[in-house]
């Protein structure tokens, strides 16, 4: 396989407002646990509210997850940068894509919300199934991902003793990897990654230290940003478990808790600690002022002002989040709502200005660890639910038991 990345070229603009929604569904547990063919399917079950017109809901959930590994869940999605498929990670080791169908694509062209009737009523189906060989740690879209230009169609993902893998989101072939060695010359496997907006530079999160690569150099070689020398030196310490970058700025999230502002180059700036949990995301507002970090085993969401990150956090937003389990949120494009799940059936959307819970957003039949808002049709927001459950030894008779394991795109009546 030739080595040599396809080069990257096209750039795609988006743009997005604010919503307000309640949704309710019946409950999904059901039918996700008894598909009746190997195919992802289209729920019906949706309750109407006077006040809010009618919500899209796409449930997707079929045979070959429950077949192949007992306890399988989602742990996560990603909308693609050009909002035509979703991401997915689970816990058979595997990426999937889903493709969101035509006849939704034809209809929600624009900002503004079209009327929605049941004849929109479609399969969410998977489009290709990416097998990562071990745990996937992370994964990311190339941020300028276009799929009428099969060039930029590319994802990358890190796996366990693994380097980390650029594929083909067409294809699902490898289409080459960057490699990061330790102390005695073996493959360290990144915890985390981003890319930058300009799409030239992966950042990648090791243990006590980030890298950089070069989407144009594959292989071995990166520039080598310690984030602590020692355990017992100054700097962030533990696993970098979450990054994200802008034009200026990375911040960095660690499973000790703390929270590391540098330069793009890599140059500390400010370090403070963030949650007294492990923290699972951090995200930078669009404007560039503010960075938001959640853990785990922590029911907050804090919010820091970046020009004066050491004097502690100007918000919170409450989730419940008791377990290890990672929940994503996301942001609007302009800032203003964010949107989290959680560990009770739910997606929760704040207001970033007031710190206030507008809304909650329930459906799924299990704990909702992601949620993203399309990247320029804000009305429609995805999520995904599971977790991973044990059986009762104790219990002799007792029964397999499925997590629930389901993906859904909302559709909002106005946008988030």
């Amino acid at each position: 396989m030739n080595d040599e990345p396809l080069f990257l070229e096209t750039h795609i603009q988006t743009q997005s407002q604010t919503t307000d929604i309640i949704l309710s569904v019946t409950d999904l547990s059901e039918t996700l646990l008894n598909p009746s063919q190997d195919e992802v399917f289209l729920s019906t079950e949706v309750s109407y509210n006077n006040y809010y017109t009618y919500q899209k809901l796409l449930a997707a959930n079929s045979s070959q997850f429950l077949s192949k590994k007992e306890n399988n869940f989602f742990k996560g999605t990603k909308w693609s940068p050009d909002g035509t498929c979703l991401l997915t990670n689970s816990d058979d080791d595997t990426l999937r894509l889903f493709d969101l169908p035509v006849k939704i694509m034809e209809t929600f062209t624009t900002e503004d919300l079209p009327q929605i009737d049941d004849s929109l009523d479609d399969h969410l189906s998977v489009s290709l199934s990416i097998p990562a060989g071990e745990s996937v740690y992370d994964f990311c879209w190339y941020p300028f991902m276009n799929s009428q230009d099969p060039v930029t169609c590319c994802l990358l993902s890190s796996s366990r003793d693994q380097p980390i893998h650029l594929w083909d989101a067409f294809t699902g072939q490898m289409r080459c990897s960057y490699s990061s060695y330790d102390h005695v010359d073996e493959v360290s496997a990144a915890f985390s990654l981003t890319m930058n907006p300009a799409a030239d530079k992966i950042y990648a999160g090791y243990n006590r230290r980030f890298e950089i690569f070069d989407i144009t150099q594959p292989g071995r070689g990166s520039i080598v940003i310690p984030t602590a020398a020692t355990k017992r030196s100054y700097g962030q310490k533990g696993i970098i478990s979450c990054l994200s970058v802008n034009h200026e700025v990375v911040v960095a999230g660690s499973y000790l808790g703390t929270v590391g502002v540098y330069s793009k180059d890599g140059e500390p700036i400010s370090l403070v600690q963030g949650q007294p949990s492990g923290i699972t995301q951090v995200a930078l507002s669009p404007d560039g002022c503010r960075v938001y970090a959640g853990a785990r085993r922590n029911n907050q969401i804090y919010c820091w002002d970046l020009r004066m990150i050491e004097e502690g956090p100007i918000l919170s937003f409450e989730r419940n989040s008791s377990t290890n389990q990672r929940f994503y949120f996301d942001l609007s494009q302009d800032g203003s709502q964010l949107v989290t799940s959680c560990q009770e059936q739910r997606l929760l959307v704040y207001d970033t200005h007031l710190g206030q819970n507008i809304q909650e957003i329930k459906g799924h039949s299990g704990p909702v660890n992601g949620c993203c808002i399309h990247p320029f049709l804000p009305y429609l927001i995805a999520s995904s639910s599971g977790e991973r459950k044990f059986k009762n030894m104790d219990d002799k008779e007792a029964t397999r038991t499925f997590s629930s394991n389901d993906v859904i795109v909302w559709c909002a009546q106005r946008p988030i």
